[in-house]
């Protein structure tokens, strides 16, 4: 009877493995495999407290069995119950040291939790069971950099390319470690090669296009971030880096309408609004100026700069008395910017 409720839920026939399993733990109730298979079922079936119930039931009576606790781990983590999730694979990896998928999944809602340190631990205990195991060097990669334990992120990511040459996902990840390491030609080099691997990755684009700014390298930047728009034009901080690019480049008109593409994107992208309000400014377009600072305002009242060239811009446009409003309301911020202001608009 266990044999064919395991071949029904093989074949995805949840409620009749369901009801099989059922059968088998009425007439012996210390079946572990049975407790599994029908927790397993019913949270294919939906039935996410039934599901808990009958795992928490075998664990009860088989503690130290690993598949018990790693099934209802699973089903901790489908819904997002990250802490009791853990629990649970802590308990299959005591009961089983060499559980690789207990161990994986350990890694995956540690990082749920931003528990780092213990993703990086996790991983360590699966590379020692697998030495070839790229997945979880780039995923220790990834957790180091959480850190800003940048040369550990380093030696991950090099540890899961040399790996897997083609793993695009730890070629862009070490560009980008490479450049937070002040190593931009050696992140533009890696970055390079994951774009020639994966052309249609926008965020290999983004990362290359960031280190050539970084080099003051604009022209180049600014063709990465238009690569990364044609591939994902719903990015809006990708609009902004263009923004940035086309302003170092004096293409004013190119950067107001990229900076204007990610507010429409994300209207409270607060840099973006500060960014077009300026250029605006040096326009002399200065009710534009003035609702895009507000706008700036609006998503970060403490946004000090914004407020400073709001009063800056009003003060342009006639609004003296709105000016030293603004004025007054930077110098609980900001009274250092505040005096600075003063000495402009104060004559």
């Amino acid at each position: 009877m266990l044999k064919s409720a395991s071949e029904a839920l093989e074949a995805g026939r949840n409620s009749e493995a369901a009801d099989a399993f059922t059968r088998v733990l009425a007439i012996d109730k210390d079946v572990p495999a049975a407790y599994v298979g029908l927790g397993i079922a019913l949270a294919r079936l939906g039935r996410d407290a039934d599901s808990v119930a009958v795992l928490q039931e075998g664990i009860r009576r088989a503690p130290a069995d690993a598949a018990l606790h790693y099934n209802l781990g699973v089903v901790h983590q489908a819904h997002a119950r990250y802490d009791e999730a853990a629990a649970e694979y802590r308990d299959a990896v005591r009961a089983k040291p060499a559980f690789v998928d207990a161990w994986s999944n350990l890694a995956i809602v540690y990082g749920k939790l931003a528990r780092f340190a213990d993703v990086i631990d996790a991983c360590d205990s699966l590379v020692r069971l697998n030495a070839a195991n790229a997945r979880a060097f780039y995923t220790k990669g990834w957790a180091a950099s959480r850190l800003d334990r940048w040369t550990e992120a380093e030696d991950a990511y090099t540890r899961a390319l040399a790996i897997d040459p083609r793993y695009t996902d730890a070629s862009v990840a070490l560009g980008v470690t490479y450049s937070q390491l002040g190593r931009e030609e050696k992140a533009i080099e890696t970055l390079r090669a994951a774009v020639a691997l994966e052309p249609t990755r926008a965020d290999a684009h983004v990362a290359l296009g960031a280190s050539y700014g970084n080099l003051g390298r604009w022209a180049a930047a600014a063709a990465e971030f238009e690569a990364a728009i044609a591939l994902d034009p719903r990015d809006a901080a990708t609009h902004y880096k263009l923004g940035r690019a086309y302003a170092r480049l004096a293409r004013r008109a190119d950067a107001i309408k990229a900076y204007s593409d990610a507010v429409r994107i994300d209207p409270d992208f607060s840099e973006a609004h500060f960014n077009l309000a300026l250029l605006y400014a040096d326009e002399g377009r200065q009710a534009d100026a003035i609702a895009h600072d507000k706008e700036a305002l609006r998503v970060r009242p403490d946004y000090a700069a914004a407020r400073f060239n709001l009063a800056l811009a009003l003060f342009a446009s006639g609004q003296r008395d709105a000016a030293l409003d603004e004025e007054r309301a930077l110098r609980a911020v900001d009274d250092n910017l505040a005096d600075q202001l003063h000495r402009l608009i104060a004559k």
